[in-house]
């Protein structure tokens, strides 16, 4: 697996893959040492979830997600132990609170032009798969810019393109 994280202000992002045929548990919780992964988007790939109430426990639900479809995931309610797998390979970005007690909100934008507002709490907005337009500033993948309280930005999104916006929940 490899990974790479990006701190911004009050929740952290990673890009991780998986190559073909790997397969990973973890315990996804607010108080697990491996940090707290509230929300994750599929860039490339397909990947199974199969999550448990307890590390050896039956499995309770499996979720397939592909980049195509079921790409964005809330993890706040599902069960803790997550184990990912792959058959092909998966990239994926996880959304992570640092803070465990303010949980984040994450909202996926995709192709079109979006008016990004944020009133009494600023917004991040995540380019996911780049390159996009924040106030005619051009953000690669992996890029992020702030929008302050009182502040506005027009966002464009090209074709085939996405990003997030994340705040505080």
């Amino acid at each position: 697996m490899i990974s790479n994280d990006v701190t911004a202000g009050n929740f952290y992002y990673c890009v991780n893959h998986w190559f073909p045929l790997q397969s990973k548990t973890f315990y996804n919780a607010v108080d697990s040492a491996d940090g707290y992964h509230s929300h994750s988007y599929i860039i490339d790939g397909s990947c199974v979830g199969e999550f448990r109430d307890t590390t050896d426990g039956k499995v309770v639900q499996t979720i397939k997600s592909t980049s195509l479809d079921n790409s964005f995931l809330d993890h706040t309610d599902l069960p803790k132990y997550e184990t990912v797998s792959t058959e092909e390979g998966v990239t994926m970005m996880f959304f992570s609170p640092i803070n465990i007690d303010k949980p984040i909100q994450v909202e996926i934008k995709d192709a079109g032009t979006h008016t990004v507002t944020a009133t009494d709490k600023r917004i991040a907005i995540v380019s996911i798969i780049g390159p996009i337009n924040a106030n005619d500033k051009e953000l690669i993948s992996m890029q992020y810019a702030t929008v302050f309280p009182g502040k506005t930005a027009e966002l464009i999104v090209p074709k085939n393109r996405v990003c997030a916006l994340v705040s505080y929940a």
